[in-house]
């Protein structure tokens, strides 16, 4: 299982849309904390595609200490990934919050 999240995390950092959904989607679906910690190293990515499609992921683990960081990301440069953030934050604290543009 392992080495299949390595595989994953690997082809994820380097995937574009729309592959990156359906790969953040299978390490969610693995769930292990290894899987976790692949869609964090997806955050680190520089195409918003992955990242945004590694925070809707990591939301699906409903684990509320990702709402921290995913507060970084609501200053994203990508619209999107800003938007993914603050309805992730949403989802796992119940917190309205708004975007470094105002979103």
């Amino acid at each position: 299982m392992e080495n299949n999240v390595n595989e994953l995390k690997r082809a994820l950092i380097n995937s574009n849309w729309p592959k990156c959904i359906d790969l953040a989607n299978e390490l969610l679906s693995i769930g292990t904390p290894d899987a976790k910690e692949a869609l964090i190293e997806g955050l680190k990515v520089k195409r918003h595609h992955v990242r945004t499609a590694s925070i809707k992921a990591l939301v699906g683990f409903n684990d509320k200490s990702v709402a921290v960081l995913l507060e970084e990301f609501l200053s994203d440069p990508a619209y999107e990934t800003r938007i993914e953030a603050k309805k992730g934050i949403k989802a796992l604290t119940g917190r309205d919050v708004k975007t470094s543009k105002g979103e």
